[in-house]
C-alpha cells in the first residue's frame, strides 16, 4: 500500500469521520499492513510493539464488518415492512430470497398492488428502496 491516509481505504464515512473527530490522519505501518487484509475477509495474525496500532486495526477492521452487516437487509425487515402497521396478512407472503444486492419477494396476486405500494412509500431499516413488479408469467419486468 503506498498511501497511508484512511481514506485509501474501504471504510464507511461515518466510520471514516469518526478516525478523522479522533485525531487520528494516517495509519501506522502495521495498519497499512494489516488493514488491507482484513478488508479482503482474511484471517490474520499480527505481532507487534506496544503503541503501533494493533488494536485500532483489529478495531477498525471489526466495526466496519459488523456494521456492513448490521446494514444488509433481511428476510425478516422486508416482512417487518409488508406486515408492521398495515392490513396485509403475513399469510400472503410467499418465499423472500435475499441476493447480494437485490431481494425478491413473491407475494399473492390480489395483494400485489398493496405490498408494492407499502415498499414504494416506506422505508427499510431507514432506507428508501427501488421497487420493481415481475410478473411470473413472463418473466418480464415492469418499473414502478
Amino acid at each position: 500500500m503506498t498511501s497511508s491516509a484512511f481514506s485509501t481505504l474501504p471504510i464507511r464515512a461515518d466510520i471514516l469521520s469518526n478516525i478523522t473527530s479522533l485525531g487520528f490522519e494516517s495509519m501506522t505501518p502495521v495498519q497499512q499492513q494489516s488493514l488491507p487484509i482484513l478488508f479482503s475477509g482474511q484471517d490474520l495474525l499480527g505481532q507487534a510493539k506496544t503503541g503501533s496500532g494493533k488494536t485500532a486495526a483489529f478495531a477498525i477492521g471489526i466495526i466496519n464488518k459488523l456494521e456492513t452487516a448490521r446494514r444488509q437487509i433481511r428476510a425478516g425487515d422486508i416482512l417487518g415492512a409488508l406486515t408492521a402497521n398495515t392490513e396485509l396478512p403475513g399469510k400472503l407472503i410467499g418465499k423472500i430470497d435475499i441476493l447480494n444486492k437485490v431481494a425478491y419477494v413473491a407475494v399473492e396476486r390480489k395483494v400485489a398492488r398493496q405490498a408494492l405500494k407499502i415498499l414504494l412509500d416506506g422505508k427499510i431499516k431507514g432506507r428508501k428502496i427501488r421497487v420493481r413488479k415481475l410478473d411470473n408469467q413472463t418473466g418480464s419486468g415492469h418499473s414502478v
